[in-house]
C-alpha cells in the first residue's frame, strides 16, 4: 500500500508544526511589506525585519521537509533547515540583549553599530553550531 502525501501530512505528527509554519509563510509577505512602506533603515525596523525573515525560511524548510521528505537527505536542505532554526533562536534573543542594552543605557549608545555587531556575531555563532552540528552528527 502506498503513502500519499495526506497520510504524510494530516495523518501524522506533523499538524502540530504544519498550522504555524503555513500561518508564518502566510503573514509575513505581508509583514515585509508593511516594514519596506515604514523604512526599516532604523535598527528596530531592522531587528523585527530579520526576526521575520528567518522565521519564514524557517517556515519553509519546515514545510519542504512535510510534503518532500526526500530532501531531508540533501546536505543543502539540512544546513537550510539548522541554519534557519538556529539562526531564528539566536536572533530572538540577541533582540531581547539589544532591547535591554537600549533601555539600560544611561548615555546615547549608537544603536545602528550595536545592531550590526550583533547581527555579525550571531550570525558567526550560527554558522559555527551548524558546521559543529553537521561535523559531529552529519
Amino acid at each position: 500500500m502506498s503513502s500519499s502525501i495526506f497520510d504524510n501530512v494530516f495523518l501524522s505528527v506533523n499538524i502540530p508544526i504544519l498550522i504555524p509554519s503555513v500561518l508564518t509563510i502566510l503573514a509575513c509577505p505581508w509583514l515585509f511589506f508593511k516594514y519596506a512602506h515604514k523604512g526599516w533603515r532604523r535598527a528596530g525596523f531592522s531587528m523585527i525585519f530579520i526576526l521575520t525573515l528567518s522565521d519564514f525560511l524557517y517556515s519553509v524548510t519546515v514545510l519542504t521537509s512535510i510534503f518532500f521528505p526526500y530532501a531531508n537527505f540533501s546536505p543543502c536542505y539540512r544546513f537550510g533547515f539548522y541554519f534557519c532554526s538556529y539562526f531564528s533562536i539566536y536572533w530572538a534573543s540577541a533582540i531581547a540583549f539589544l532591547v535591554y542594552k537600549t533601555l539600560a543605557s544611561q548615555n546615547a549608545i549608537n544603536t545602528k553599530q550595536l545592531f550590526v555587531r550583533t547581527l555579525l556575531i550571531v550570525l558567526t555563532v550560527t554558522l559555527t553550531c551548524v558546521f559543529l552540528y553537521s561535523f559531529l552528527f552529519g
